[in-house]
């Protein structure tokens, strides 16, 4: 794939966004609008943190031409591996991971109604990732122009519904001693809590990475950041979407799981020939996410830790199956330890992007 034209600039934009999309992206702006008494308030809060932190660390990203490591190494390349290694880890098969498996076990459930064991489904789950993502040089085109314009069309079509329909009692969740600060203080908090500064610079790098080596000679770094930009455009408009449907409909929002709250709330508001649609959101929005996780965790093993000795598809094997097995162990058990690592690694990934932003700005360095 060139990026020769505004159609492949759209794909590739496209791809980021399912990145992106998935897990907390589904499940935050729900809760925030269920909770809020100001939707322009809190959308606020929740775009700032939510979205303008990420697109600061897309910018970045782009700004040392992907290199991750260069950068995090600003206070010393051993501070700056650790780092690296540590977020990671912490975030993807200790986090994001195996959550991906449980999001999209709790929809075929609810849809379904099968009670398979997890363990199956999170092996055949992790069988499609692996399958998917096994020819690396294809996953923008898999994303950008199948799974994401699909999952698009189902999320417009499940926020329009919604909004549209009857609606029902707001939730006891919002309490008349909410004021617009305080919504907006809420849901800044929540779209910091998504972390998604994280998968910002790293799924940013991974695209510079997988365009370039599509492009060759013919790279253009520019497109990718407009393609960030258009990706970034359209996360700002469904999350708002989202906040709305969950101020709409908090009563079913408030006695309702998070890992299976989309599906039930589908469930309330759309026929039993148009559920599916709905299901196919959550299925989609995660599978993706898990794509890209895997991506990410697989480079970093081959061209990081194996340097280069172990082959894309060992790693991406090894990615998929940590992610697998600690699904189905239960990686609640180690909640506590990745909420304070993370609570850590992620405002220390700030302070070290930001001195080394300005340091390469300083020293004039090429970007």
């Amino acid at each position: 794939m060139e990026l020769k034209n505004r159609w492949q600039m759209i794909i590739v934009g496209m791809a980021i966004f399912s990145m992106f999309f998935g897990g907390g992206n589904l499940t935050y702006p729900l809760w925030i609008g269920a909770t809020t008494s100001s939707i322009s308030f809190s959308s606020l809060g929740f775009l700032l943190s939510g979205v303008l932190l990420p697109f600061y660390g897309i910018a970045i990203s782009l700004y040392f031409k992907g290199d991750f490591t260069n950068y995090l190494s600003v206070w010393g390349k051993p501070l700056g591996r650790l780092l690296v290694f540590s977020l990671l880890l912490f975030w993807i098969p200790f986090g994001s991971g195996p959550r991906c498996n449980q999001l999209a076990y709790g929809a075929m459930v609810v849809q379904t109604g099968w009670e398979i064991p997890f363990w199956v489904y999170s092996a055949l789950y992790s069988v499609i990732v692996y399958l998917l993502t096994y020819r690396k040089l294809r996953v923008i085109e898999i994303l950008g122009k199948i799974i994401t314009p699909l999952l698009i069309f189902a999320l417009f079509f499940f926020i329009y519904s919604i909004i549209t329909g009857e609606q029902v009692q707001n939730s006891s969740l919002t309490t008349l001693a909410n004021t617009p600060w305080n919504d907006f203080l809420e849901s800044f908090f929540a779209g910091y809590h998504t972390m998604d500064f994280i998968a910002a610079i790293f799924f940013s790098a991974t695209v510079i990475e997988l365009v370039k080596e599509q492009q060759k000679e013919k790279f253009n770094l520019s497109l990718i950041g407009k393609s960030c930009l258009s990706a970034i455009v359209l996360l700002s408009v469904i999350y708002i979407g989202l906040i709305a449907v969950g101020h709409s409909y908090g009563d079913i929002i408030a006695t309702t799981s998070r890992d299976r709250l989309l599906a039930v709330i589908g469930q309330n508001l759309l026929s039993a020939h148009l559920q599916p649609i709905l299901f196919l959101v959550i299925t989609l929005s995660v599978l993706s996410t898990s794509m890209a996780l895997s991506l990410v965790f697989s480079n970093y093993l081959q061209k990081s830790l194996f340097q280069e000795k172990l082959a894309h598809k060992w790693c991406l094997l090894l990615s998929v199956l940590l992610s697998f097995i600690l699904s189905i162990i239960g990686f609640e058990s180690l909640a506590t330890l990745i909420t304070y690592a993370m609570g850590t690694l992620y405002p220390l990934l700030l302070l070290v992007t930001t001195a080394a932003l300005f340091k390469s700005r300083r020293l004039k360095l090429p970007c």
